[in-house]
């Protein structure tokens, strides 16, 4: 790294480590965790007895008239930050998530959707400068649209509009803002295919889009590849994914005017088992690692959750 490098990353942390010393609504993390967590234990607890098994983010749309709920909480930490494609060691940086996806089949052909991170919480351990300090609160919404254009076979492709609303926290002086406070406008294309493997039901969906930004961040390119095989009598989902987010840097920036990290890049793993109940409720958990990251942080995600069609 070179010197002008190793000065902005130090401006980049004493930047972010200033700003936390002036926040006189971060809590002490110890006991917000702990609330926290047992919230989102009762939480997906209830949610098991109302729950469904489907795909969480189908490619297929909806049947006319049938409603998808889905909703999980998620975990992560990591003690590294990745500045200009450089690890990092810093103090120690946890998020929890209550995510809600819902869905809503209109006609046969067009779907329309909403995700939302209801309740962030993000968290910074304490170190020799300063205490450990938390920040909860609502996150961003989705707003998603889907149309089957055209299907062949058995595989189905469709346009998508994905519209990002700035709900969550961002203000100038937040260290730890839950939302990144712009639209985006996330157009994208996406295919699905059901097919038998080695005599089990199967199925493969692929997603591509542009994700175009504002306040001073960079547009992106997002991909998506899903797997998916079905076992036991398909009570039993075992899926593996692939996801990679590219920054175009529009903005050569690696900082908004806001102090937030632009020209993000990453690639995420992930496997996931689902288990069908009965016809109309099932639960879900996910591991994903993220790699290859550029001006981000990283840490493996751990999430659980229950799905319900209604």
């Amino acid at each position: 790294m070179n010197i002008n490098s190793k000065l902005k990353a130090k401006l980049v942390l004493s930047n972010i480590f200033t700003k936390l010393s002036r926040l006189d609504f971060l809590v002490k993390i110890s006991k917000t965790k702990q609330i926290f967590s047992c919230f989102c234990f009762i939480f997906i607890v209830v949610l098991l007895f109302i729950s469904n098994f489907s795909e969480i983010f189908p490619t297929w749309t909806r049947e006319k008239g049938r409603a998808l709920i889905y909703m999980d909480t998620s975990y992560r930490a990591s003690n590294e930050y990745f500045l200009e494609g450089r690890k990092m060691e810093a103090n120690d940086f946890e998020e929890y998530n209550l995510n809600i996806y819902l869905d809503y089949g209109v006609t046969t052909s067009y779907t329309i959707g909403l995700y939302s991170s209801a309740l962030k919480s993000l968290s910074l351990g304490e170190t020799e400068h300063m205490e450990a300090v938390t920040h909860i609160n609502k996150g961003d919404l989705d707003l998603i649209q889907r149309w089957q254009i055209a299907s062949l076979g058995g595989a189905v492709f469709n346009a998508e509009l994905l519209i990002g609303i700035p709900t969550g926290v961002f203000e100038h002086e937040h260290a730890l803002p839950t939302g990144d406070g712009e639209y985006n406008y996330q157009p994208g294309f996406s295919m699905g295919w059901g097919f038998d493997f080695i005599g089990l039901a199967s199925y493969l969906t692929l997603y591509t889009a542009m994700n175009f930004r504002d306040n001073g961040f960079s547009d992106e390119l997002h991909y998506n590849a899903q797997w998916g095989l079905f076992l036991y009598k398909k009570k039993v989902l075992l899926s593996f994914e692939f996801k990679k987010l590219d920054s175009l840097k529009t903005n050569k920036s690696d900082l908004t005017e806001d102090g937030l990290w632009n020209n993000t890049s990453y690639t995420t793993n992930g496997v996931g088992f689902s288990y069908k109940f009965n016809d109309d409720f099932g639960l879900s958990i996910y591991y994903k690692t993220i790699t290859k990251i550029e001006n981000a942080i990283g840490g493996d995600i751990y999430s659980i959750g229950g799905f319900y069609l209604f």
